[in-house]
């Protein structure tokens, strides 16, 4: 594998990938030597490639996991994780988003491996953040898998793509999106989103500083993200298109937008965490001129950023920092990291906090494999979830060098 092509690497200052920061996830560590002893698995894993990901998947292996196929989730990938990886001998590959959206390529992955399973008397799953297994799901006969046990999903935006497509779908998903767990993660992540663009906006030269700043989405990302730019001094507008959502953001002190044309058309800033494609070119109309859009989360889909830099009369791009796109008319609109997930410019979540993701991800594999969903996209029991937490709390206190 050539690691130079593997996707968009991420400059982050990790401090490093070593065996040490396996004390950071010991709840994980307890969660697998519980529940997956004496079981046999094969994984398949479509992961974020950070620090935290290779302590997760050392202690799989450790725990007796067979980790056969690791693809790398571009605009993520840490380049001196990766490399770890590799050195170790996990089988990583590095695919596109088209690729993986338009291809059978996670097909292809699936049906090999779960004839290895077979033949080792292992069972399949499969780790997803993104809904990037929803078609694959859709289109292999369950009939042909029999050791083919499900996916474990991650996040909101892989939870909407799979309850889209609930009613084709033949295995049964486990989802952790609306986990309150999970929420420990939302909360860390709208504080790394509100310190990134402090950093990128310094280091081209601009304040961020008691800014009108509106914010797209209030569901757990957006709400930490509303709240950590109100701490900061800002001025907060949120849009949700729920109503609910909206009344909740009212009653928390945060200013209103009666539409999101309305908030392009009055902030300065407009934070995005919708987990779908929240601004498209038809809303150009509506910004205002020096507008800056965020993206917050995990994949580059909240902005039609390819049609808003066709649109554009010049546009100056900087992959990594602030595109500066003019139009006709002069309305100028900034766009940072090129629509990426801003919050992976700076390190998003603190391996301690991802424990807890990574300790319910493993409950999640447990009950695939040995207590079969009553539906096809369900979530993991409030009593597994209390015990998660017990033991996370019972964790020791590690000492940082």
């Amino acid at each position: 594998m050539h690691i130079q092509s593997c996707g968009t690497a991420i400059d982050v200052n990790f401090k490093d990938v070593g065996s040490d920061r396996d004390e950071l996830l010991q709840a994980t560590k307890k969660i697998l030597q519980k529940q997956l002893v004496g079981q046999s698995y094969r994984l398949i894993i479509l992961q974020h490639i950070l620090p935290d990901t290779v302590t997760f998947l050392r202690m799989a292996r450790n725990a007796g996991i067979n980790v056969a196929k690791v693809f790398a989730k571009p605009n993520s990938i840490h380049k001196p994780s990766l490399e770890t990886l590799v050195d170790e001998g996990f089988a990583v590959s590095c695919l596109d988003y088209g690729e993986m959206e338009g291809t059978e390529v996670l097909d292809k992955a699936i049906l090999q491996e779960h004839a290895l399973a077979v033949q080792y008397q292992e069972q399949l799953v499969c780790v997803d953040v993104g809904g990037y297994f929803c078609e694959p799901l859709r289109r292999l006969s369950p009939k042909k898998l029999p050791n083919f046990k499900g996916v474990v999903e991650v996040t909101t935006f892989g939870h909407n793509r799979y309850s889209a497509k609930v009613k084709y779908l033949a295995h049964p998903v486990i989802s952790l999106a609306k986990s309150p767990l999970k929420n420990a993660e939302a909360l860390i992540v709208g504080e790394s989103a509100t310190l990134a663009t402090d950093l990128i906006l310094r280091e081209n030269g601009y304040l961020f500083v008691g800014s009108k700043v509106g914010v797209l989405g209030f569901g757990a990302i957006g709400h930490s993200t509303a709240k950590a730019l109100r701490s900061k001094g800002h001025l907060v507008t949120v849009f949700d298109t729920d109503p609910i959502k909206r009344v909740a953001a009212k009653l928390e002190g945060f200013g209103v937008s009666s539409s999101k044309q309305d908030l392009l058309g009055n902030c300065d800033f407009v934070f995005s965490a919708t987990a779908t494609r929240a601004v498209e070119v038809a809303d150009l109309k509506h910004f205002q001129n020096g507008l800056v859009l965020v993206s917050v989360g995990s994949k580059a889909n909240e902005f039609d950023i390819d049609g808003l830099v066709d649109a554009a009369e010049t546009a100056a791009i900087d992959s990594d920092g602030i595109s500066c796109l003019t139009y006709a008319g002069g309305t100028k609109l900034k766009v940072l990291r090129m629509g990426k997930a801003v919050n992976f410019h700076v390190q998003s979540c603190p391996d301690e906090v991802m424990d807890l993701v990574f300790a319910e991800t493993v409950a999640c594999m447990a009950t695939l494999s040995t207590d079969l969903p009553k539906s096809v996209l369900s979530e993991l029991s409030d009593e597994s979830r209390k015990e998660i937490a017990a033991k996370w709390l019972q964790r020791g206190t590690y000492e940082r060098n």
